[in-house]
């Protein structure tokens, strides 16, 4: 008694007699155990074996498929969905030119040892070139990190006003 090729889908039908909870509860078989007597009753899924009492009155093999309708009905649930977590990128991230050394200024190569400066345009400097006046940085360097950070202020700071009607009624 297999299953058929056109009922594989059919949920009420993947267990060899269709056994869901429905049936099984109109049958009076629960989820606890029941003290039923040792004489061996037939399979509640209708097949024809013998069924037994710790496995809700079924079959072996519509035991197994019982817990494989159940299984597939838990996966089909809707998990907790997992928060996203937002990246922020407060810093930008831009490469410096290909080919230059790390160890060396970038505008007089000298060697900067272990600690030279980092610009924000992503280059490394000596301590005389660690400016962005000194050295033209193309990072928003010179006057215009200066205008740059004036508008940013004019942005996020805007002019507070006082109320002209100062005795209104």
């Amino acid at each position: 008694m297999g299953i058929s090729d056109d009922n594989k889908s059919d949920p009420a039908t993947l267990c060899k007699g269709g056994v869901t909870d429905d049936k099984l509860s109109e049958v009076g078989v629960s989820d606890d155990k029941q003290s039923e007597p040792a004489a061996a009753s037939l399979c509640k899924g209708g097949c024809g074996f013998y069924g037994s009492a710790d496995k809700r009155g079924l079959c072996s093999v519509c035991y197994k498929d019982y817990l494989k309708l159940k299984e597939a009905e838990a996966k089909s649930k809707p998990a907790v969905d997992p928060i996203p977590t937002p990246t922020l990128d407060l810093i930008p991230t831009t490469t410096p030119p290909v080919g230059e050394k790390k160890s060396r200024c970038r505008q007089c190569k000298k060697k900067v040892g272990l600690l030279g400066f980092n610009c924000r345009c992503g280059s490394t400097f000596c301590g005389s070139h660690r400016h962005p006046e000194s050295h033209e940085c193309s990072g928003g360097g010179g006057s215009s990190m200066k205008e740059v950070a004036k508008i940013r202020i004019q942005i996020e700071n805007p002019v507070v006003k006082a109320d002209k009607l100062v005795d209104r009624i």
